[in-house]
């Protein structure tokens, strides 16, 4: 379910109509932010990089999602533009929170340990590597280096795999768990 979009004329961060329906998110919509070149907030300049902000955080398909926070925080505030004294408010936070929540499948639980576990491997064989380098492992742990190096296109194709399901679960589902909501139902907080 898209959420929030980019607008293909604007190339801007957009709210959809479904992610209005829930109150805070409204909120934060309806807030006016005056800055320089939008003087009456009508442009919603801000808000739009706010909403920028909580979908390059939260996106299941963002790059940015399984950084370390503060290296991500950073990128994403280059990205859209945002001011060096600008900081997430309690709306933004809490948005922020539901939009990761909406997106909750047994499947993405099964995503984030899998990029966990990609993430460790990483990390382990860069530091395996320098030790090769510098000569410092025997042979049997270099075999031991190898197999699991060996191993590793089978959990880059798990990974792609998971993707690819999420992807279907995320287009057509709305609710946490990939439950549907009822026509007039709205999401807890």
């Amino acid at each position: 379910m898209n959420l929030i979009v980019i607008d293909p004329n604007t190339k801007q961060p957009s709210p959809t109509g479904d992610i209005l329906t829930i109150p805070i998110f409204l909120e934060l919509w309806e807030r006016i932010t005056k800055l320089d070149g939008d003087r009456d907030g009508s442009k919603k300049r801000r808000n739009l990089q706010e909403y920028g902000y909580i979908k390059f955080n939260g996106a299941y398909d963002s790059k940015y999602r399984y950084m370390e926070a503060k290296e991500a925080d950073e990128k994403i505030r280059v990205l859209l533009k945002l001011p060096d004294e600008w900081q997430p408010d309690e709306v933004v936070k809490e948005c922020l929170r539901i939009y990761i929540e909406l997106q909750e499948t047994p499947t993405m639980e099964l995503l984030d340990d899998l990029e966990g576990t990609n993430r460790d491997l990483k990390k382990w064989t860069r530091s395996k590597r320098a030790l090769i380098a510098d000569g410092k492992l025997d042979s049997k742990e270099v075999d031991g280096v190898l197999d699991v190096i060996d191993r590793l296109p089978k959990t880059a194709e798990a990974i792609k795999r998971s993707k690819e399901i999420i992807y279907q679960e995320q287009s057509t589902s709305t609710g946490r768990r990939g439950r549907k909501f009822a026509k007039f139902e709205m999401p807890e907080k």
